[in-house]
Parts: C-alpha cells; sequence; structure tokens
C-alpha cells in the first residue's frame, strides 16, 4: 500500500583492508552471512549478473548475534548484511567503514520496506488504511525535513541509544536516502512503481521458485498515495 524503502538496503560488507575493490574480486573470498537471513535472497541474483554462481564464493553461516563482531575479528573480509544498519554498527564498534556492493548497483532492483494490509482490511475499513498510510509518509517526510530532530525524538524514546546518537543518525540518512527508486521519477513518496514491481516478481519466479498467475499490480495498489499518478 506503500513503498518506504524503495530501493532495497541488501549488500555486501567488505573490510577496506582485505583490498577488495570491485565486485568481481568477491569471487574465492569468504563471505559469512545468517541461516535464513532475507539479504541472502538475492545474493545469488547479483552474482548472476556479473557472471559468478554461490560456488564462486565461500559463504560461512553464524549467529546474526555473531555477525559484526565475527567480521571484526578478521573471520572473514566480507558480510551480506544491510547497509541501513551494518555499516553505521561497524564503526560505532571501532571498525573502518566498510566498502559497500548495494545489490541495487547489480540488477537488483526491488521495493525495500512497505506499508502491507489484508485485502479484507483494504476493502471493508479503507478509512483506517488510509490514515495509518498518511500518518505514515508524513513521520517519514517529516524526519527527512529535520534529521536531527528526528534522531533526538528517538533517543530520547529509547534510553538504550543515549550513547548512539552517531550511529543512529548514519542509519537513518542510509534509509532516507532510499525513500524514491530510480523508476520513481515524480518523487512521490510511498509511490508502488509499478517497473519495481514488475521486476521483484519476475526475480522471484527466476531464482526463488515462486509461482503465482497474479499479475504484479495484483500485489499493490496506490490508492492510499495521495501523488500517485492517476
Amino acid at each position: 500500500m506503500a513503498s518506504i524503502d524503495a530501493s532495497g538496503t541488501d549488500a555486501v560488507l567488505c573490510n577496506p583492508d582485505a583490498g577488495i575493490t570491485t565486485f568481481a574480486e568477491l569471487k574465492g573470498k569468504q563471505i559469512m552471512t545468517t541461516a535464513g537471513a532475507g539479504v541472502n535472497n538475492y545474493f545469488p541474483v547479483a552474482l548472476a549478473n556479473q557472471g559468478m554462481t554461490e560456488a564462486d564464493v565461500k559463504l560461512t553461516n553464524v549467529a546474526e548475534s555473531a555477525l559484526v563482531s565475527s567480521y571484526l575479528e578478521g573471520l572473514a573480509p566480507c558480510i551480506l548484511a544491510g547497509i541501513d544498519d551494518k555499516p553505521a554498527q561497524i564503526e560505532q564498534e571501532g571498525g573502518k567503514p566498510p566498502v559497500i556492493f548495494n545489490y541495487a548497483d547489480y540488477g537488483v532492483a526491488q521495493p525495500g520496506y512497505v506499508i502491507t494490509a489484508h485485502k479484507d482490511m483494504v476493502n471493508d475499513n479503507p478509512d483506517l488504511v488510509q490514515r495509518m498510510v498518511t500518518a505514515t509518509l508524513e513521520s517519514v517526510q517529516a524526519c527527512a525535513d529535520n534529521r536531527d530532530a528526528c534522531v533526538k525524538a528517538l533517543v530520547d524514546y529509547n534510553a538504550q541509544l543515549a550513547d548512539t546518537e552517531t550511529m543512529v543518525r548514519k542509519q537513518l540518512d542510509v534509509s532516507l536516502d532510499i525513500l524514491y527508486s530510480p523508476n520513481n521519477t515524480e518523487k512521490c513518496l510511498g509511490y508502488n512503481v509499478p517497473a519495481d514491481w514488475e521486476n521483484v516478481i519476475e526475480l522471484q519466479k527466476k531464482y526463488l521458485a515462486f509461482e503465482t498467475t497474479m499479475t504484479a499490480d495484483q500485489f499493490y495498489t496506490n490508492q492510499f498515495i495521495a501523488c500517485a499518478p492517476k
């Protein structure tokens, strides 16, 4: 019903000391990830678009809680992770800014975080859905308009973040910098871009054995997005 992070945040993060400067140089390298993590789904797509397969790298599973610490200990030069949280966490814990290979730069165009609802909710209570979408998008826009105030509000709300304001700001900047996909030329906040959805459905079918008779436009609606093209 509304796309928030419109480009996706999945990526390969590499320690700059490893000397990996291009995606092709991942070949033969050990890469840590977490079993079942969403970041794993489209890694084969990014690899395929660069002429590689999973057999060309050495994937190792570690616990989510140990992913960053294992990376910082040098157990592998790279990890699969989201650019909206892990780079800032790596720096917060004393590491250097990682080299980032965002899947979106290697042929993986997909909506990121979205607002969803059951079709019955959309049909039976559209006023509630509208208020939810409108309030969410207004909050996102307010945050984009004043990032410092947004960070302060979040830190004030969650005392556990009191000593991590710099990290929170970096994480927020990433999220706010991908609100619009390249196909969202009108910069309409929340807009579900048809081309993006068509692409991700095709990726799901090709690489994740997704089976459906539905067309891409049956997975979303723009009826609650005021600026959406009519």
